[in-house]
């Protein structure tokens, strides 16, 4: 798992895959079962390291509306 977070702040997608592909082997059924979820989703994993934008502003934004339901 070390070796999967350093790929994972190192944001470099090729890495990560090939730790992927690395991963899902036999006899380690955790470790593969963690990177055959990964591999279902690797766009959104993809998207995650190598791009900048992530969901924070929408989030503040819908938890400033919710907070402000509240006190109504």
């Amino acid at each position: 798992m070390r070796s999967f977070a350093m790929r994972f702040r190192s944001a470099n997608s090729v890495k990560l895959e090939r730790w992927i592909d690395d991963a899902i082997v036999p006899g380690v059924t955790s470790l593969a079962r963690f990177a055959r979820v990964l591999r279902r989703d690797i766009d959104a994993v993809r998207n995650a390291i190598d791009l900048a934008w992530g969901n924070g502003q929408a989030d503040s934004h819908i938890n400033r509306l919710k907070t402000t339901k509240r006190a109504m």
